[in-house]
C-alpha cells in the first residue's frame, strides 16, 4: 500500500510539473523514476532497501525545483538518463531473446 501511495504522490508531482511547463524530457525522467521505484518496491525486502536508497520522489522534487526555478537549465542530464534507461531495456530484451533461442536450440538438439 505504501508503494502505491508513493506512486500517487509521484504522479501528482508529474502532473503539477506538466502544468508549470517543465520540458517533456524532464517529465519522462520523472515518470521513469516513479515507475522504477514502484515496480522494484513490490519486491519483498529488496524493494524496501531500494526505496531507502533511491527516493524517487525526492529526485523528482529536485528536478522540479531545478527546472521550474531555472527555466533555462540544461536538459542534457535528463536526455542522458533516458537514453541510458532505453539502452538498458534494449540490452535486457536482447539478452532474453538470445537466451530463448539458446534454450530452444538445446531442446531441439536433445530431441
Amino acid at each position: 500500500m505504501g508503494d502505491l501511495a508513493g506512486a500517487a504522490a509521484g504522479v501528482y508531482l508529474i502532473v503539477r510539473s506538466m502544468q508549470v511547463g517543465l520540458p517533456r524530457i524532464v517529465l519522462v525522467q520523472m515518470a521513469i523514476n516513479v515507475i522504477v521505484d514502484t515496480v522494484v518496491g513490490f519486491v519483498p525486502i529488496l524493494g524496501d532497501a531500494f526505496d531507502f536508497v533511491y527516493k524517487a520522489n525526492m529526485r523528482n522534487v529536485r528536478l522540479f525545483e531545478r527546472h521550474a526555478l531555472e527555466p533555462d537549465h540544461s536538459t542534457r542530464g535528463s536526455w542522458v538518463f533516458v537514453a541510458a534507461i532505453i539502452a538498458a531495456i534494449v540490452g535486457v530484451l536482447a539478452l532474453l531473446v538470445w537466451l530463448a533461442v539458446a534454450i530452444f536450440d538445446a531442446l531441439v538438439a536433445a530431441l
